[in-house]
């Protein structure tokens, strides 16, 4: 005799395919290299609040018709002939590989480096002498004498004057600038605390 048995639904859970993920790092502490499997802790960004596949999917649906997609440029290989002999094992499309390869490199040659300036050749010696024994900035036409003594040219020396007229022009504008974030600086008074002399007077002892 078959017994009546009472079904029950139990309801399915989702479970983390893999676990947390997780990324090699090396760090070092004391002298000592060591390499650990840790927690991945970046934040992801997903404009949806949907992560996962689903995410993707959602944020595709949401880009629109009219969505950009950038594409990314082809450009060869540093060692497109070794890359190529690995790649294609057909010489006829390795030989287009190289040709497409080296027609790229000719419409896009390489941008030459600009030449360094050449150093302004004058005596250092004059110019450190000179602003070792100033405390302050020294005044405008004490330092074009002491530039024209180690020799710099006329055209430095021109620039370095305009550069000091254009910082007196423009004194109280900086200065209001820096006053509006720092504030106004009031110096305060400190009272000098004079120190008391202890006078000691002579006790007076009876005689017994």
């Amino acid at each position: 005799m078959i017994e009546n048995q009472m079904t029950t639904f139990k309801r399915p859970t989702l479970r983390k395919l893999n676990g947390i993920t997780k990324v090699f790092t090396t760090v070092q502490q004391r002298d000592a290299l060591i390499s650990t499997w840790v927690p991945n802790t970046k934040i992801w960004a997903v404009p949806t609040g949907t992560p996962g596949r689903v995410g993707e999917i959602c944020s595709k649906m949401h880009r629109g018709d009219n969505a950009i997609i950038p594409q990314r440029q082809w450009t060869p290989q540093y060692e497109y002939e070794y890359y190529a002999e690995k790649m294609f094992p057909d010489k006829e499309e390795r030989a287009a590989y190289i040709e497409r390869c080296k027609k790229w490199l000719e419409e896009h040659p390489a941008k030459t480096p600009k030449a360094p300036r050449a150093m302004i050749e004058y005596d250092r010696e004059i110019i450190a002498e000179f602003y070792s024994k100033k405390s302050a900035m020294p005044p405008i036409e004490e330092r074009v004498a002491v530039f024209r003594k180690a020799g710099i040219p006329e055209e430095r020396i021109e620039k370095h004057v305009s550069w000091h007229e254009m910082l007196d022009a423009t004194s109280d504008e900086r200065q209001k600038v820096i006053d509006d974030i720092f504030g106004v600086y009031t110096p305060s008074k400190t009272k000098t605390k004079t120190a008391k002399t202890k006078v000691i007077k002579p006790v007076k002892k009876k005689m017994p």
